[in-house]
């Protein structure tokens, strides 16, 4: 018997030419990383770009090219980090090269990278947890004084509370690495009723792009109140730096940028930890949002001596 398919009625498309076709494939590709990933792995490029530059490689890419790259770059990063510098460097080249997967992937390859993590590889350093204490000490010795005290308490509480990133509440310096698309915005704040809502859109492990509802409450019941901090922080009218006033992040105004890494930089200088170099107030700042362990760099007890 022979099954005849049901012919439904198909609305009028317009057909493309073979051009558009081309053009909107190569588009779509551009787009299939994020900005920020973008930018990583054309790092990772120049990296295997100047290694073959250096000692006069030609940049196909060979099994035995990778292992070397593999060995000189043991010398001078962490081994560790060689896996994403690879990954990078098969991101960018395969478009030119399709087997360099493979190759990254060749026994070689592999047995060269063990190797070198276990000659040189050094243990993970994690940073003392964050606990309440350190928060109420944090309020209490910096009290907030102006908007972007207010802010950056109000950042450092929820960030602390809900388990956010860093980057979930802030902008990259970059300009060319910001976009709208992850900056939760204040319609979605919700400040009537306790527990504080609000969602954040999506990030570059979001394919799906359903993004997340975060809630804020205050489940310790110890210490500073995460959601009065915030409710300040929100609503406060005093004047403070621009990269805190020009944002739509959620304790900033409908405008066109949430606060960025600089803005923290400078209220960790505000907060005595302003020998600290760029680098490294980036990162103990970072550690507040941390979900697991690395949460702190210097203790707010220890600050003053760190000076």
């Amino acid at each position: 018997m022979t099954l005849q398919p049901h012919r439904s009625r198909q609305p009028l498309r317009e057909p493309w030419t073979t051009e558009r076709f081309y053009q909107e494939r190569a588009l779509a590709c551009d787009h299939a990383l994020d900005s920020s990933t973008r930018s990583t792995y054309s790092s990772h490029l120049n990296s295997y770009l100047a290694f073959c530059d250096a000692h006069a490689f030609p940049y196909t890419p060979t099994a035995d090219i990778l292992s070397f790259y593999v060995v000189y770059m043991s010398y001078h990063i962490e081994p560790r980090s060689i896996t994403s510098y690879l990954s990078g460097i098969c991101s960018s080249l395969e478009s030119y090269y399709p087997g360099v997967r493979k190759l990254r992937n060749d026994p070689l390859v592999v047995r060269t990278l063990r190797g070198c993590m276990r000659m040189r590889s050094k243990p993970v350093q994690r940073k003392r947890a964050l606990e309440c204490t350190d928060l109420q000490r944090a309020i209490t010795t910096y009290p907030p004084r102006s908007y972007d005290d207010h802010l950056f308490m109000a950042l450092l509480f929820t960030g602390f509370h809900c388990l956010l990133r860093l980057g979930d509440m802030v902008q990259p310096d970059k300009p060319e690495l910001r976009t709208l698309r992850k900056i939760t915005r204040r319609a979605s704040l919700t400040l009537d009723d306790e527990p504080v809502t609000f969602t954040l859109p999506t990030h570059k492990s979001d394919r799906a792009f359903e993004g997340d509802h975060v809630v804020l409450t205050n489940l310790i019941n110890a210490g500073p109140d995460p959601v009065a901090i915030f409710r300040t922080g929100s609503t406060s009218t005093a004047t403070g730096g621009v990269e805190a006033r020009t944002g739509t992040s959620i304790v900033g105004s409908e405008a066109e940028y949430a606060p960025v890494r600089v803005f923290i930089e400078k209220t960790l200088s505000q907060y005595r930890l302003h020998q600290l170099s760029r680098d490294e107030a980036v990162s103990a700042f970072s550690k507040y949002f941390h979900p697991v362990a690395e949460k702190l760099g210097t203790p707010v007890e220890n600050a003053n001596s760190a000076v």
